[in-house]
This record gives C-alpha cells, sequence and structure tokens, in this order.
C-alpha cells in the first residue's frame, strides 16, 4: 500500500464524515429536507416548490455553507492525492476507481453519507487486519488483489 493510498484515506474519512455531519447532509440534500413543523419534505413531494419551503431550504444551506465550502477544498486535495497514487505507482488498480467514485459522490448530499461508509468500513477493515494479522490491508487492497487482472499499467 503506498503512502499516497494511505493519504487519500487520511484525508477522504474524516470529510465524508465532517460534510455528512457538519454540513447537514443528513437533514438537507437534494432528496430529502427535515422541516421545522411537518417532518421530512422530499423532492418529489409538491410542497417541495413551494415558496415557504424555498426559502426555508436555502437559509437552512446557508447556515452550513462554511462547512461545505471547507469540505469541498478537502475533497480536490483528495483527488489530487489520488491523481499522485496513480503518477507514483504507475497503474489504474480497480480501488482508484472506486475511491476516485466515492471522492466524486462526496460532493453531494446522498453520495456524501455512501463515501463516508465506503471509507469508514475500507478504514475499519485495515484496522481489523492490523490488530489480526499485523497487515495493514483495507477492502480496497483486497479488491484489489481479486481483480489484479484489471490493472491498468500505464508505464
Amino acid at each position: 500500500m503506498s503512502l499516497c493510498r494511505t493519504a487519500v484515506r487520511a484525508f477522504v474519512i474524516p470529510n465524508s464524515r465532517y460534510l455528512v455531519y457538519s454540513g447537514g447532509y443528513y437533514k438537507w440534500n437534494e432528496v430529502w429536507h427535515k422541516t421545522k413543523t411537518a417532518g421530512t419534505a422530499f423532492r418529489w413531494e409538491s410542497r417541495w416548490k413551494k415558496n415557504f419551503s424555498v426559502q426555508n431550504r436555502i437559509k437552512d444551506i446557508n447556515k452550513v455553507a462554511k462547512y461545505r465550502n471547507i469540505a469541498g477544498k478537502v475533497t480536490k486535495g483528495s483527488g489530487v492525492l489520488l491523481v499522485a497514487d496513480i503518477a507514483v505507482s504507475g497503474e489504474v488498480r480497480p480501488s482508484h476507481i472506486i475511491n476516485g467514485a466515492m471522492i466524486g459522490a462526496s460532493t453531494t448530499g446522498i453520495g456524501s453519507i455512501v463515501a463516508a461508509i465506503w471509507f469508514a468500513a475500507d478504514l475499519g477493515t485495515m484496522g481489523i487486519n492490523i490488530v489480526i494479522s499485523g497487515e495493514a490491508k483495507g477492502l480496497g487492497d483486497m479488491i484489489d488483489e481479486g481483480l489484479s487482472d484489471y490493472c491498468v499499467k500505464m508505464y
């Protein structure tokens, strides 16, 4: 496992959790919005586009704009580290594709929740394997080993 891959994990896992919690994506995103009085409004409901609902969504999202801006910068840094990992290793592995997809997904509300789960599972598996076998092997590493035929060598 390369240093860049470890750095990508170290950047993206806290970023995803930070965005989900501090950015309010578990309450307000492109699919649902927790209202103050009527529970949860979903995008497919007629009240989603009513004037007062739109104003409340904008007000709530503006409260967490600072956190979302910080998370966006960390996401860009994670992308740079992923590209550096590909350049240093000289190959594109299946885990690079998955991590790239999760970095991209972490820019949306629902995607940030999915990315946080993926990166926590990847890092958690690595931690368990360190305790059991003394080897830092995460889900991405296991996928790379199982799909080694699909690695694309660049040079």
